[in-house]
């Protein structure tokens, strides 16, 4: 820290201990309250933000998620880049996704967990609205792409003709602060809350005490369809009756 002093710190409960010269201590009094994932999560995402193998973490962030809406049926290509206009470059599109008409632009967004106020703030001000900026441009690229690259409809397996009817345009977010709200006209939906929907488990929200009563409902009673899923997202009803 001494050579380094404008690097972030690390906040107590994100340490493994805490250093003061020679010693290193533990107080029991912040270990009992430790949330060691948050603490891992963090002294990586936000202190080490600059190393080498960040991107490739990301990465996998982004072939997770896809992963799972393939085990519901999507059609997922991750990483396209469409070919850059004189115009503009939109870059690269984190996850396109389709499932009976419907098609998914989605912009995934990792970082650290916020514990205060000033963290989410600066994280929607800075993080999710760079997030808009860039989803705004890809938004106008893959409406582009969809009537133009063959071979992209192909491996979604999309024949619509009419793409921008068809298209929902989201924000991934890692933290959960921002969960269901808007951003610059797109919808946050964190990436905890979509892997619960994608595996309708709706229930294990739910106070411990409270598992074993009653049947288990479920969000999708008359069987996963894209279009259900969608109007689960951008409702909220994974939250209704708990929060």
């Amino acid at each position: 820290m001494k050579l380094q002093p404008r690097t972030p710190a690390l906040g107590l409960y994100e340490q493994p201990f805490y250093k003061v010269g020679r010693y290193s201590f533990q107080f029991p009094w912040v270990g009992a309250q430790k949330n060691n994932l948050m603490a891992a999560n963090n002294n990586f995402r936000r202190v080490k933000a600059r190393r080498a193998d960040m991107q490739a973490e990301t990465q996998r962030v982004e072939v997770a998620l896809a992963e799972s809406l393939r085990q519901r049926g999507f059609a997922v290509e991750v990483g396209y880049r469409p070919l850059a206009t004189e115009d503009d470059d939109a870059g690269e599109f984190d996850l396109i996704c389709h499932q009976d008409g419907a098609v998914l632009l989605l912009e995934v967004k990792s970082g650290y967990i916020c514990s205060t106020a000033h963290e989410v703030w600066l994280h929607r001000t800075n993080t999710l609205r760079k997030a808009t900026w860039q989803l705004r441009r890809k938004q106008v690229a893959v409406l582009s792409a969809l009537m133009a690259d063959q071979e992209l409809c192909a491996r979604l397996g999309y024949r619509g003709q009419q793409p921008e009817a068809d298209l929902q345009a989201w924000i991934v977010d890692t933290s959960i602060e921002l969960d269901g709200q808007s951003v610059d006209g797109f919808r946050v939906v964190s990436s905890e809350a979509l892997e619960v929907i994608l595996r309708d488990e709706q229930h294990l929200l739910r106070p411990v005490d409270e598992l074993g009563e009653g049947a288990r409902d479920s969000l999708f009673p008359r069987g996963f369809t894209a279009g259900r899923f969608i109007a689960v997202v951008e409702s909220d009803e994974l939250w209704r009756g708990i929060c």
